[in-house]
């Protein structure tokens, strides 16, 4: 819906010249809200930026639960959900999920990477807020430089949290070099090499407590043995981005092609067919070096590695 932000996170992928366009306007949501439900699209995501900044996102929200929208989303940075009465209107007109960012359990760090003093106490409050309705309950850690050797011990602040949730997931993204990003990447990008053992260990802590921990850009080369928990493989086939000045992004395809990259010797891997490769920013920092074809029978369809037992009976 647009970029505008009340966070300047050093990890965005948001840079300074897409702050500055115009977010889109109340009626030409609500069309992108109604052509969307024509189209038999059964779930709704509002992202940004950062939506509960808008005047209009109630309003918007009861326009989707109006039209039967079975899972309607919110993607935030949670701190406007530390009032509870804007809460309880969001869950009202149909809000049935809310995914927060979660970058680092540390306060001081939290507020270091998102830029935000006070951030942390908001963030705080909008867990325990949360916690009141029967919300399904999404933490998105970006995974960065001055972070990943916490995620073990983010893992367990997560396991701790999630307990008083209706229902809990979390999710452990590499860092994508774009926007702030890529202008901070000397102290935010952290080597793939570096960080998907500590990702691993992340994830058996959140197995061994039984909660469901996905991971997203980092390539099947470097999650051997946990890729039922790759989150492109289960992403939805169609998936239509619209934004200011765009409509009718294929996001997949948009990530795939422009956003991913892939050198010829992964066609000597059994993942080619179902790995999307490393962030097309991170080649271009570091190179392919980190990245190394595996041996094997191919593998065509990701089901087949889902089928891998998960906590959660996901």
């Amino acid at each position: 819906m647009g970029f505008a932000c009340n966070n300047n996170c050093q990890f965005c992928v948001v840079g300074d010249e897409k702050r500055r366009t115009h977010d889109m306007v109340t009626a030409d949501v609500k069309a992108s809200i109604d052509a969307a439900r024509e189209g038999g699209v059964t779930t709704l995501v509002f992202t940004g930026g950062e939506p509960t900044i808008r005047k209009d996102l109630v309003e918007l929200v009861t326009h989707a639960g109006g039209l039967g929208f079975q899972d309607i989303i919110l993607i935030s940075n949670g701190r406007m959900l530390s009032y509870p009465d804007y809460l309880r209107d969001l869950v009202r007109a149909g809000l049935t999920t809310v995914s927060m960012s979660l970058p680092s359990h540390h306060p001081k760090l939290y507020e270091h990477l998102t830029r935000s003093p006070g951030g942390w106490r908001h963030l705080m409050k909008a867990f325990d807020n949360v916690a009141e309705h029967p919300l399904t309950v999404c933490t998105i850690t970006c995974i960065t430089k001055p972070a990943v050797a916490d995620l073990p011990d983010t893992a367990r602040f997560l396991v701790k949290q999630q307990e008083r949730f209706h229902r809990y997931f979390g999710e452990l993204i590499f860092v994508h070099p774009a926007g702030n990003a890529l202008a901070n990447w000397r102290d935010i990008v952290p080597r793939m090499s570096t960080a998907s053992p500590l990702v691993h260990a992340a994830l058996d802590i959140a197995e061994e407590a039984d909660i469901i921990l996905n991971v997203e850009a980092i390539p099947l080369c470097h999650m051997q043995g946990y890729e039922s928990h790759i989150i492109e493989l289960a992403m939805a086939p169609e998936w239509e981005m619209r934004e200011p000045g765009i409509t009718g992004l294929d996001q997949n395809q948009a990530r795939r092609e422009r956003n991913k990259h892939k050198e010829p010797s992964c066609r000597s891997c059994r993942y080619d067919a179902v790995c999307e490769g490393p962030w097309a920013g991170y080649v271009g920092l570091f190179g392919f070096e980190e990245f190394h074809p595996i041996s094997g029978e191919p593998v065509t369809d990701p089901a087949t590695l889902l089928a891998v037992a998960r906590p959660g009976g996901a």
